[in-house]
């Protein structure tokens, strides 16, 4: 037993420092040893006190004790606190960065989304401008280095938790692109820590099964789906031609049908042939539509979940998905929204790190000529079209993965009898 810090010395420093009289720094070194040693309702009194002066010195004072003494760091506490008063979320992380041996130790103690979370704060906070420093350093100095050790020891955590909140950085800050980098180590890492063989039953089904897929990663997922859409593709202009579907006609007179429609009809050719067929053998694919509304304006279009079924190896990865964003060719948008709208908009909201950039391209002789969308469409190319966003989808990717797919809606003469 530490004599010297038997229960009755604890509870009378306890009681002691419940008075408030004495020096504020003595107050928090005495916090820190109480805490520390887990002197019974030390901690949840401090917390509490913290809530109602934060902002004090005696609060800051506090704060650093609970981060540093603490198991958990205190961070359902702190870390409301830090994101509502950035001054105060900056006077703390610098002063327990400043002087301290251990700057860092109390990361250690978050999980990989609380830490995620850190790092983006950090990364805000403090942007990266590229400087060399030297001699001496100041507390700025230190909690700039504490962002670049939370960022290592993220990526270091070798967990899907850890790609995802790395994901998350380059969608929120993609002027950094050298975050795809750390994105690529800390994928790597986190395969190779939850790597197992498919079992024999996977094996056995994709041997008897051509059409059968494997899916554990977002780039999977998103292969399977450009792989339906080429069905839908050769559906579209084959032998029982089913293009006509995506126009309106009356008498000679054929206009295509508006963009919710074509997502409707992408969204049903998904769940026939993915869901509802079971292509992906260690998985449910899950299809939906986005709500209209989650944001003004805007509406999300198709969601592809992929959920591991129980008892399977797809548990370790956990869910996937991805985002797929599609478009008439007549869309005023139709060059700046694969940036502006799916990756910046939907894919940040849903914290997605995959997305699909699908076009509708119509033509047709027989196209009304009153319909505006025919001059905006007839302009585009469909080849030059698949290149520049297949290019454009290849510049934002990174630690995001976004692809493009054209799809050919024409209307030839023999189809629009």
């Amino acid at each position: 037993m530490d004599l010297a810090w038997s229960d009755s010395l604890g509870e009378a420093l306890f009681a002691k420092l419940q008075m408030n009289d004495l020096a504020l720094s003595v107050q928090a070194e005495i916090l820190f040893q109480l805490v520390q040693r887990k002197v019974a309702g030390a901690k949840e009194w401090a917390e509490e006190a913290v809530r109602s002066e934060y902002n004090t010195e005696r609060g800051i004072g506090f704060s650093k004790a609970l981060l540093k003494a603490s198991d958990d760091a205190a961070w359902k506490t702190l870390w409301p606190l830090i994101q509502t008063d950035t001054n105060y979320g900056r006077r703390l992380l610098e002063g327990v960065s400043y002087g301290y041996d251990d700057k860092a130790s109390f990361t250690n103690y978050l999980n990989d989304v609380e830490l995620g979370e850190l790092y983006l704060w950090l990364l805000e906070q403090y942007p990266p401008d590229g400087r060399m420093v030297s001699g001496a350093m100041g507390p700025v100095d230190m909690v700039r280095m504490l962002r670049d050790g939370s960022l290592e020891k993220l990526k270091r955590r070798a967990t899907f938790e850890a790609c995802d909140a790395l994901a998350r950085a380059e969608l929120r800050f993609p002027q950094y692109r050298w975050l795809r980098f750390h994105f690529d180590e800390a994928e790597v890492l986190a395969c190779a820590s939850t790597w197992e063989a498919q079992s024999p039953r996977d094996i056995v089904a994709m041997a008897s099964d051509s059409n059968k897929r494997f899916v554990e990663s977002s780039q999977q997922l998103l292969d399977v789906i450009l792989e339906s859409l080429s069905h839908l593709q050769a559906e579209l202009h084959g032998e029982l031609a089913s293009v006509g579907d995506l126009w309106n006609c009356k008498d000679a007179d054929w206009w295509p049908k508006q963009e919710e429609d074509v997502s409707d009809y992408v969204a049903r050719h998904l769940k026939k042939d993915l869901a509802d067929h079971g292509i992906v053998i260690n998985r449910e694919v899950q299809i939906r539509r986005g709500r209209h509304g989650e944001m003004a304006g805007q509406s999300t279009d198709i969601h592809v979940d992929a959920v591991p079924a129980k008892g399977t190896q797809g548990q370790l990865y956990g869910s996937i998905g991805v985002v797929i964003e599609v478009k008439g060719s007549w869309n005023d948008g139709l060059m700046q929204d694969m940036e502006g709208q799916l990756r910046d908009r939907y894919m940040k909201n849903n914290e997605c790190r995959a997305g699909l950039y699908v076009v509708a391209h119509f033509k047709a002789a027989r196209w009304i000529a009153t319909d505006w969308r025919r001059a905006k469409s007839d302009a585009i190319d469909i080849s030059d079209l698949r290149q520049q966003l297949a290019n454009q989808a290849d510049g934002l990717s990174g630690s995001v993965l976004i692809q493009s797919m054209v799809l050919d809606a024409s209307l030839d003469s023999t189809t629009a009898t």
